[in-house]
């Protein structure tokens, strides 16, 4: 198990793996979406994705 960690690590740092890996994830969320999970995901962007949501910051502006 660990070593498939670091291979993982290891390949986010290379260019190009980034995108192919980005790509098939939002396609796997196109297949299993549904109209709460869209409305979700679309409540959820920001305008700024820079700083993105952690989980401080999740539990301050999003309570529920």
């Amino acid at each position: 198990m660990a070593r498939a960690g670091l291979f993982l690590v290891l390949a986010l740092l290379v260019p190009g793996v980034v995108g192919a890996w980005m790509s098939a994830s939002a396609s796997r969320l196109e297949e299993a979406e549904t109209p709460e999970i869209a409305a979700r995901v679309r409540a959820l962007r920001e305008e700024n994705p820079m700083l993105g949501w952690r989980g401080c910051r999740l539990g301050l502006l999003r309570p529920e």
